[in-house]
């Protein structure tokens, strides 16, 4: 287990040439390798974006991540968990996360902001075949592995990926936080925890430790 600092969105910690800043992004890039092959796993952040809703004596901001879990062609995913922790200073607290559960078949899930404790979700089936790379945009917004989330009302959330109804568990979408902390607070600590169980197809994968592999990667930052 490794841990990288960085400071959003000026700073990062140069011991590590994986985490790099791109286009006001932070990137954790790394590499899961089971039997030489190598299977990418990954968590994107953008600054923090404060909301024009001021409750008294608080503040609203809304944070966008990337999960990323890109398995080798000869690999599978069995499941990847994301945890983003921010009870490193007390009083900031989860008021909404999004997607927070996607079960059965593909949705289309567009999240927006429109004011107040809660992220506006139009969650919509996707019936028929997946047409992936017709509308780059559209594509983003299908989920389709299966997604169980917790975390409203505390200070670390949750998100859980499993392959669901299909054949091979692939991560690559985004997903928000809605957080609400003390209106003084100069600064929102986040520690970002990905780990994921991989596996060589075959029956190698039913061998640990050779054909199966779970690691973890942890990231900090303040926001």
């Amino acid at each position: 287990m490794r841990e990288i600092k960085f400071n959003l969105p000026l700073e990062i910690d140069q011991s590590d040439e994986r985490a790099v800043s791109i286009q006001n992004k932070l990137v954790l890039d790394e590499r899961i390798s089971v039997l030489m092959k190598k299977n990418r796993v990954g968590i994107s952040l953008k600054p923090l974006q404060k909301l024009d809703f001021p409750p008294k004596n608080l503040t609203l901001a809304d944070l966008r991540l990337n999960c990323v879990a890109h398995a080798h062609p000869e690999c599978e995913f069995k499941w990847v968990r994301l945890i983003a922790n921010f009870s490193k200073y007390d009083g900031i607290i989860i008021k909404d996360i999004s997607p927070d559960e996607v079960i059965g078949e593909p949705v289309t899930i567009k999240t927006k902001y429109t004011g107040g404790f809660k992220f506006s979700v139009e969650q919509t089936p996707v019936k028929g075949e997946l047409n992936v790379g017709r509308d780059r945009e559209i594509e983003k917004q299908i989920y389709y592995p299966e997604i169980t989330s917790s975390g409203v009302g505390f200070s670390t959330a949750y998100w859980d990926f499993r392959e669901g109804n299909r054949a091979k568990l692939h991560v690559d979408r985004e997903l928000r936080l809605l957080l609400e902390y003390p209106y003084l607070t100069k600064f929102v600590s986040a520690k970002l925890t990905l780990r994921a169980e991989v596996s060589v197809k075959g029956f190698l994968e039913h061998i640990p430790l050779l054909g199966r592999k779970e690691k973890e990667f942890e990231l900090s930052a303040y926001l």
